[in-house]
């Protein structure tokens, strides 16, 4: 036998025929374990990195509709305060009877952004005095819920908020203010 050549007739298990690819194997079984161990902790990290990654969108996911209701809540908060505090500026012009300060106050109002309709009903006879849609104006709203109100009340609906606030004079109610809005994008 030459030099060169290696003899790997002594590194067979019984039983297995001489063969060259298994004769590599068993003399190099440090090198060729060594790699196996590196596909394994390669494979698992692989897997867990997916199972992270799975976990980070769920939790992202979460999250993100956690923040949103938050954020709608505290738009729907400020715009509570808003609308009350714009009912003192309307329950001032209505106990002076100028009701034209009324209209422009509703006109430069219904330009802020996210307000949809403005209103303002009478409720001893459930009609809408102004309105910014004017086809409303003179129409009478038939909601008992609205009218019954002596608080400022908030309604959730699909697509917009409903804001019904009413106006007080010194001894009883002088008007409710409904004012629509639509919902917060995020």
């Amino acid at each position: 036998m030459r030099d060169n050549q290696l003899d790997y007739s002594n590194n067979y298990p019984k039983g297995i025929k001489k063969n060259k690819f298994w004769g590599y194997i068993l003399s190099h079984k440090l090198t060729i374990s060594l790699i196996i161990i590196i596909l394994v902790v390669f494979s698992w990290a692989k897997i867990k990195m997916y199972a992270m990654d799975e976990h980070f969108i769920k939790e992202k996911s979460e999250l993100t509709t956690i923040y949103k209701s938050i954020i709608d809540s505290i738009n729907i908060t400020g715009m509570e305060t808003t609308t009350k505090v714009f009912s003192w500026a309307i329950r001032s012009e209505m106990t002076r009877e100028n009701i034209e300060q009324v209209n422009q106050f509703f006109l430069e109002f219904i330009k802020e952004p996210n307000i949809k309709k403005i209103q303002l009903i009478n409720p001893h006879d459930s009609m809408i005095m102004i309105s910014t849609d004017k086809k409303d104006e003179f129409t009478i709203t038939s909601d008992s819920k609205i009218l019954k109100t002596n608080s400022q009340n908030v309604y959730e609906y699909e697509f917009n908020y409903l804001i019904y606030t009413p106006i007080m004079g010194l001894n009883k109610k002088i008007g409710i203010l409904a004012i629509e809005v639509t919902k917060f994008k995020n």
